[in-house]
Formats: structure tokens, sequence, C-alpha cells
């Protein structure tokens, strides 16, 4: 296939890599482009073009991960403000589902370290437990399992045996 100018070549690799991210098949790409699909079998193969491929694919990448992080902060800060709630089961409902994303993200981690280096080397799982054990708590609480702690002005207090506090 001929081009009349070098901007012309250029262009239509440009728009031959935006096809192939947009996942178009090959005999749709020689169609659009009216070239064979030997050609564009042709160019996949080569580096300079695999090279934008890649490129193309990691700034798309980019962008959805940029979205989603950015959801995901809107999420949490959310949460956060439930947790605030004048009602016992919003806030709890908030806790839980704070509880549940950190013990998946413990779980993520842990997976990654161990496909990374080895299962030797992958963290003690007893921050999961812990997590699991707080999971297994709200559980029962919402069912009635367990007395609802009372409240104590956002922080913690621990228990005192009956004795008054120091």
């Amino acid at each position: 296939m001929a081009y009349a100018t070098p901007e012309d070549r250029i262009a239509a690799r440009e728009q031959f890599v935006r096809l192939v991210v947009a996942g178009k098949s090959q005999e749709t790409i020689a169609t659009e482009m009216n070239m064979t699909t030997r050609t564009c079998y042709n160019w996949l193969r080569r580096p300079a073009i695999r090279k934008r491929i890649e490129q193309a694919l990691d700034r798309l990448r980019d962008r959805h991960t940029s979205a989603i992080l950015s959801a995901a902060g809107k999420g949490r800060r959310a949460l956060v403000r439930l947790l605030k709630s004048d009602d016992d089961k919003i806030k709890l409902g908030a806790a839980r589902a704070i509880v549940a994303e950190v013990g998946r993200a413990i779980e993520l981690r842990t997976s990654q370290a161990a496909a990374s280096q080895g299962p030797e080397s992958a963290p003690t799982e007893s921050l999961a437990e812990a997590w699991a054990g707080l999971q297994t708590i709200f559980d029962r609480q919402q069912r009635g399992a367990l007395p609802t702690p009372p409240p104590t002005n956002g922080h913690f207090a621990p228990p005192h045996n009956g004795r008054s506090p120091p």
C-alpha cells in the first residue's frame, strides 16, 4: 500500500493502532483501512507498531485505573461519612463494608506477595485472621447475637472489668 506523503503513512499507522487498541478484528481493520488482512498481519509484526500499540494500551489502562481510583476514593469518603451517622444500623453497615474491603485488600496483597516471591516469603495470615474475626463480630452483632457496644464518642473504650477507669 503506497501513501502520497510520509504524513499519510504516519496517519495510517496511528489509525491502525487506534483500531487495534479498540479491539477490532484484522478483517474489520483491513476493510476500514482499505488493505488486505495480510498487510494487517505484517503491520502487527513490526516492532515500531507493536511499541505504539503497547503505549496506547498503557495510556488506556492508566486512564481506566485513574477513574476507578477516583470512584474508590469517593466511595471511601462516603463510608467515612456514614460512620458518623446517628443510626447504628447505618454505622454498622459502613463499618462492615470497610472491614470487608480491608480484608480483600489483605488477601490480594498476600496472594501477590506469594506469587512474586514464593510462598515462604508471604506475609503472615494473622492480620487477615484478625479482620475475619472482626467480620464475624459484626455479623453476630447484626443478627442480635452480641450486644451493640455503647457509644464512645468516636474513641476506643476498652472494657475495665467493672472497676472505675484509672
